[in-house]
């Protein structure tokens, strides 16, 4: 090739006409598109709830590579903590036990994402359905902090074990 561009130069320089033959080089290459949420934990665990809520809340980190538009979303199974021993009905859709006024076998709690610039954070309950939209490629880390939002009054929970799973989406969208 070396000797193609010399010849040509070469020719250039007296005046001569191009080579007869030349060579086109095409180059190339690709980047995989990568997005992933990789946890610090997967499990949260709020301990002993009391019987009206934990006030402390907990924080856990994840780190976020998208080198890709991406969209994220924040769903929950229960929509709150749910206690896990009472039978399917029991609990009201205001969280009552058997429609009492005092006992309550669902726990709601709220999730603050801190992402950071450029993506968008927003404090929500477990219960929404969070879209925090398009978002461009990004490589940060995300603290989530959890926290159960206590009850007030007489208002008592009942015993057993609560549990919710929360489903975080990251779906890239291209550029």
């Amino acid at each position: 090739m070396r000797k193609l561009l010399a010849l040509a130069a070469a020719t250039a320089a007296l005046g001569l006409a191009a080579p007869a033959s030349a060579e086109t080089i095409n180059l190339s290459g690709s980047v995989n598109q990568i997005c992933a949420l990789t946890p610090g934990t997967t499990n949260v665990n709020f301990g002993n709830l009391g019987t009206q809520g934990v006030e402390n809340p907990i924080s856990i980190n994840y780190n976020l590579y998208c080198n890709v538009n991406f969209d994220s979303t924040f769903t929950s199974t229960n929509g709150r903590l749910l206690n896990t021993s009472v039978i399917s009905g029991a609990v009201g859709p205001d969280h009552s036990y058997n429609g009492s006024s005092t006992f309550f076998a669902a726990l709601d709690y709220v999730i603050t994402p801190s992402f950071g610039a450029p993506v968008s954070s927003t404090t929500f309950t477990a219960g929404q359905i969070v879209d925090l939209g398009s978002n461009p490629p990004t490589t940060l880390s995300v603290a989530l902090e959890f926290d159960t939002v206590e009850l007030t009054g007489g208002q008592q929970l009942t015993a057993g074990s609560y549990s919710d799973t929360i489903t975080i989406g990251i779906t890239p969208t291209g550029l």
